[in-house]
């Protein structure tokens, strides 16, 4: 009897620590991250204190410019982890909440950017990881994989905008 009570008090801690939860926009967390590196190398090329809006793309694959994405704008924050927003107004410094969102992680390794940004989806969801080749020119972070071109543009932020820690 004593057995099973542990063995029941044991299974009950694990299921809770991979629980996952909601915050109140809605956006999903984890208690536990994927497996990312201790150090994200990316000191002197990712500045945490701006914001990155996607303003350009194009398919590698079919060599066209995309007219139309997602609006987007990554937000890096120290301790490795990344925000992927899809909303941004520069008038509004709780438009920059983590808790608003999709959370992710990254690291450097040479010149390659590794991102993991959790999707959610009726379906399913879970992490997404891409790797990228990561330049900085003046004012622009190119990313580019086997089958897209990013660009982003850099935003410097006020001060203000720059209290917020990310809650994963």
């Amino acid at each position: 009897m004593v057995i099973k009570k542990i063995i029941f008090i044991l299974t009950s801690c694990i299921l809770v620590g991979c629980l996952s939860y909601r915050t109140e926009f809605r956006k999903k967390r984890f208690n536990n991250s994927p497996h990312i590196q201790n150090e994200c190398g990316a000191f002197g090329i990712i500045d945490t204190s701006k914001l990155y809006k996607k303003v350009y793309m194009k398919s590698i694959i079919n060599n066209e410019e995309l007219i139309e994405f997602n609006q987007e704008y990554l937000k890096f924050y120290k301790n490795c982890k990344v925000g992927d927003f899809f909303h941004y107004d520069s008038k509004d410094i709780n438009s920059l909440n983590p808790k608003k969102a999709d959370m992710g992680f990254y690291y450097f390794d040479k010149e390659m950017i590794t991102t993991k940004i959790y999707f959610d989806h009726p379906q399913g969801g879970g992490f997404v990881t891409q790797s990228f080749s990561a330049r900085i020119d003046n004012d622009t972070l190119e990313l580019k994989n086997e089958k897209y071109i990013s660009k982003y543009k850099l935003i410097n932020l006020p001060k203000e905008f720059l209290v917020y820690e990310p809650d994963w």
